[in-house]
């Protein structure tokens, strides 16, 4: 077996023997070189690698790990501290700018995402819909118009992301939402797999009353 080139010059594995060619006659060193890419192994399953001259020396940045299984080649992303802290804060950046799903749509369908307190929109949602439904849509209809969201702090560590921000709307009853928040979360392959949001819960508790 011999491993070859996925698409755009991604590197893939058929077998382990480092010396073997892939299908252009090209043994694996010389398709890093031509490539510029370092390849490591990972797993059983793959490899990741990631451009030499691309962030700062020592410096991980993206890297996509290929599999192979019954489908042929397959690839999946992986992201820098730099390219998740990026990521958040640009979809801030659009919120902050009017679009509204910016952020939202950064969850993954699968997203486990936690509210705390005892709050009516308190618990911990098992997918994107259930948190939208159960916690956004709700609050958003005890609100006048949007949250003007307005961004203190963005802290990353690899997959981890922190965003210290501010909210500022009013109840339809009068109460004055001016919230802090703290969210936490986990990313993986661009998309907000956990999150916990941690906030003034008597404000919202407020708006329900």
């Amino acid at each position: 077996m011999k491993w070859r080139a996925c698409d755009e010059g991604s590197l893939s594995r058929h077998c382990a023997a480092p010396n073997a060619e892939n299908v252009a006659g090209e043994t694996l060193a010389a398709e890093q070189r031509r490539l510029n890419v370092s390849l490591q192994r990972v797993t059983d399953a793959g490899w990741f690698f990631y451009d030499r001259l691309s962030g700062y020396p020592g410096q991980r940045i993206s890297a996509t790990v290929i599999r192979h299984g019954n489908r042929g080649c397959e690839k999946e992303k992986f992201m820098s501290t730099a390219d998740n802290k990026r990521i958040v804060q640009d979809a801030f950046a659009a919120w902050s700018r009017g679009e509204g799903n910016a952020v939202f749509n950064l969850l993954a369908d699968d997203v486990h995402w936690t509210v705390i307190g005892s709050t009516p929109v308190s618990r911990t949602y098992s997918s994107k819909r259930e948190f939208v439904e159960g916690a956004v849509k709700p609050l958003g209809e005890k609100i006048s118009g949007a949250i003007q969201p307005t961004v203190r702090d963005v802290i990353a560590d690899g997959d981890k992301v922190i965003v210290q921000w501010e909210g500022r709307a009013t109840g339809k009853n009068g109460t004055l939402y001016n919230q802090t928040y703290c969210w936490v979360m986990r990313l993986e392959a661009g998309r907000v797999r956990e999150g916990t949001a941690y906030l003034d819960t008597e404000l919202v508790s407020q708006l329900f009353k």
